[in-house]
């Protein structure tokens, strides 16, 4: 568990509870045998104590200003308490810590009070965000504004009093708001649930929108993805059937087509289809696979191979096998095609069922020619 509560709400009443915090290391505060740490987030902070039996694994892994850190202890009541502080009469007494990352170290100070200017601010905005000098005056204006509009309820005051104060809140709410929205520009946010398979970027590197710095892979959402040509477009929709073949694994499944581009690629004359895959563990991402789409379908269709098909003027014929005076003779029969494909065409009339097609030897027959069949057909 990342964390059972923020540093902004332990209490008094809470004392002896086990918790798990996180956030960014404030002060570390070392004296003798033990260390103090004030933890914040952005809700508030709280000290943490390191015991004696923890100083070593400390020495070892010493904390830095803005550190990203996890402990887990038990809360105590403090004897010296901080009264200017919400969670100033607890500390948490450390049983075992994490560093989640390091930092460097930081321009200026990030307390409410900080040593940075305005310049230095802007220019370290993602760090800025993290103080909580807007909330606090937020606060501050909230409470005035709601003391100043019970006085003008009751006739007390001036106008200008109360919509000075109304004004105050409303603009420090807005300002807030804003802060808010750049705080989470500052968070990488994954677009699938998954397993982290690389991380390319390192501490301090600046990142951007669209910076590819983490992989994240998740096996139960596969897909293939494919490139066919326009002219195919008005053949090809979602819900299509399409053999997958994956030559690696000289495997081949079933699909449908999950999605079909409706934009042409300029570049490439050619739109985009998608197929969705099952979670099988054979499965890798980006592995080469040729999709094959059902783009037509026929019931009960008679098809041959297309070199049978013989042509003359009078258009396609093939011979079939007929019986005449008690023998057997080649009969030359006309036939229409229709759609080609793998080396198979279909013949959509000039056959029925139960025709005896000739296929070895038909190049030097003619029509009512005596022939023998092989004994296997």
């Amino acid at each position: 568990m990342y964390r059972t509560h923020t540093c902004g709400e332990l209490r008094v009443k809470d004392v002896n509870m086990t918790v798990t915090l996180a956030g960014w290391v404030q002060t570390v505060r070392k004296f003798g045998a033990i260390t103090f740490v004030d933890l914040r987030d952005r809700y508030g902070v709280t000290q943490l104590l390191f015991g004696e039996d923890l100083q070593a694994e400390l020495d070892a892994n010493p904390l830095g200003r803005e550190f990203v850190l996890q402990v887990e202890g038990f809360i105590q009541e403090r004897s010296n308490k901080n009264l200017n502080i919400p969670t100033g009469e607890i500390e948490i007494l450390v049983q075992k810590f994490a560093i989640l990352n390091k930092s460097a170290v930081p321009p200026f100070t990030i307390t409410d009070e900080t040593d940075g200017g305005d310049d230095l601010r802007m220019k370290y905005r993602y760090l800025d965000l993290r103080r909580n000098a807007v909330k606090k005056n937020l606060e501050l204006a909230t409470m005035l504004y709601e003391k100043q509009k019970s006085l003008w309820e009751q006739n007390i005051g001036t106008e200008v009093q109360y919509l000075t104060a109304k004004n105050q809140k409303e603009s420090l709410e807005k300002q807030l708001n804003t802060l808010n929205q750049q705080y989470e520009l500052t968070k990488l946010i994954s677009p699938i649930n998954g397993v982290v398979d690389a991380v390319d970027i390192k501490a301090g590197q600046v990142a951007s929108p669209g910076f590819a710095g983490i992989r994240v892979v998740n096996f139960s959402n596969l897909k293939v993805k494919g490139e066919v040509s326009e002219t195919y477009s008005a053949l090809v929709h979602e819900g299509d059937k399409v053999k997958i073949f994956f030559p690696d694994l000289n495997k081949e499944i079933d699909s449908k087509i999950s999605y079909a581009a409706k934009v042409i690629n300029t570049q490439s004359r050619s739109f985009t289809v998608e197929s969705k895959l099952t979670g099988e563990s054979e499965f890798k991402p980006n592995m080469i696979a040729l999709m094959k789409i059902l783009d037509y379908e026929k019931d009960n269709a008679f098809v041959l191979p297309v070199n049978l098909i013989q042509k003359s003027g009078d258009g396609d014929f093939i011979y079939v096998a007929s019986e005449a005076n008690g023998r057997k003779i080649a009969n030359r029969q006309t036939v229409t095609t229709g759609k080609i494909y793998n080396g198979q065409v279909e013949i959509t009339s000039g056959l029925k069922p139960g025709d005896q097609v000739i296929t070895v030897g038909y190049q030097d027959l003619v029509g009512g020619q005596a022939i023998q069949l092989a004994s296997n057909q």
